[in-house]
């Protein structure tokens, strides 16, 4: 199994611009080159209460697809991987969890939701 090139950004967070383009601001950008099924051991901050989202090189930020180990959409990125050699991952704190001493406020997770129903479709 040959290794795919990861470009891994996290520590920062999406924003939205007035006329609807999705941008990733802050933060750090890590590179991992591991077999695809190894990515999750190779990210550079825990999952813990982290948004994990993967795009191909010839896609829009506005195709982002949600990432988790197990699900379909980790099986299509690993297949993926194979063939492109390349995969960007966006990981995403959610603030508000932490903001608030651990309790979830809905309120504040607007933007990642409206990314993730995005991703879903």
């Amino acid at each position: 199994m040959s290794d795919a090139k990861f470009i891994i950004y996290y520590g920062g967070k999406f924003v939205r611009s007035e006329n609807g383009v999705l941008a990733y601001y802050g933060g750090s950008v890590h590179e991992h080159f591991s077999p695809a099924k190894e990515l999750f051991n190779g990210l550079p901050e825990g999952l813990y209460r982290q948004r994990v989202w993967y795009k191909l090189p010839y896609e829009d930020k506005s195709e982002l697809k949600i990432l988790c180990e197990g699900l379909d959409n980790f099986e299509r990125m690993c297949e993926a991987a194979k063939w492109t050699s390349m995969v960007e991952v966006y990981m995403e704190r959610d603030e508000d969890y932490e903001e608030n001493d651990g309790i979830d406020n809905e309120e504040g997770r607007d933007a990642g939701n409206e990314i993730e129903r995005e991703a879903a479709n």
